[in-house]
């Protein structure tokens, strides 16, 4: 796929054939916009444009490797995209990232793998099941939204990461942990906190500054 444009989903599901290892960048200098549509990776892909999602969407990796060196991953006005059983490589500054507070970002069984520095700046994550943060640079959470750790769910900061606190509003309360299943574990990792967090679940933790 090398021209920009609009899918219309409709709650369909777009499955790439294993033949499809890259999208982008768009010929005709528009970005890729996927409206209520579920997208089904079937071999390691490279997205090499800005992809928007409107509605509710799907990434299910199935396991394979989303390079976005390159690319963008935008989620629009009141809209979630859900990342699913898939490792993104290649993250930094901002290339995932929502318009503004409406945005949701869901990971479920994500290994997420940073190049260099990330901000989050507006909207919320939601993770799921296990989901690893990884990557010798810093995860800046500057958000003024609640993100959530579910029920039997781990978030692990892995391989040297900081997972740096900040957000914008001073708040003490914006990791949300549903319950005691959800868990949080820092290994070879930071937690730098900004201000104070006051988080509900169950810790493990080896650096905390």
């Amino acid at each position: 796929m090398f021209g920009g444009g609009t899918v219309l989903g409709n709650g369909h599901i777009l499955a790439f054939a294993a033949s499809t290892t890259s999208i982008g960048p768009s010929l005709t200098g528009t970005s890729f916009i996927f409206d209520n549509t579920e997208l089904v990776i079937n071999a390691d892909m490279v997205f090499s444009d800005t992809f928007v999602f409107k509605g509710a969407c799907t990434i299910d990796g199935q396991g394979h490797i989303l390079d976005i060196n390159e690319g963008n991953l935008h989620v629009d006005n009141d809209a979630t995209l859900y990342l699913r059983n898939v490792i993104i490589k290649n993250i930094w500054g901002q290339n995932i990232s929502c318009t503004n507070n409406t945005g949701k970002i869901i990971l479920q069984d994500v290994v997420w793998m940073q190049n260099n520095d990330y901000i989050f700046s507006a909207g919320s994550f939601e993770f799921k099941d296990a989901v690893w943060l990884s990557g010798d640079a810093v995860f800046a959470y500057q958000s003024s939204q609640t993100s959530i750790i579910d029920v039997y769910t781990k978030l692990v900061l892995d391989n040297g990461l900081t997972f740096s606190y900040d957000p914008d509003s001073g708040a003490k309360d914006l990791l949300d942990f549903t319950n005691n299943t959800s868990e949080l574990l820092l290994d070879t990792s930071t937690l730098h906190v900004i201000g104070s967090l006051v988080p509900q679940g169950r810790w493990n933790d080896t650096n905390i500054s």
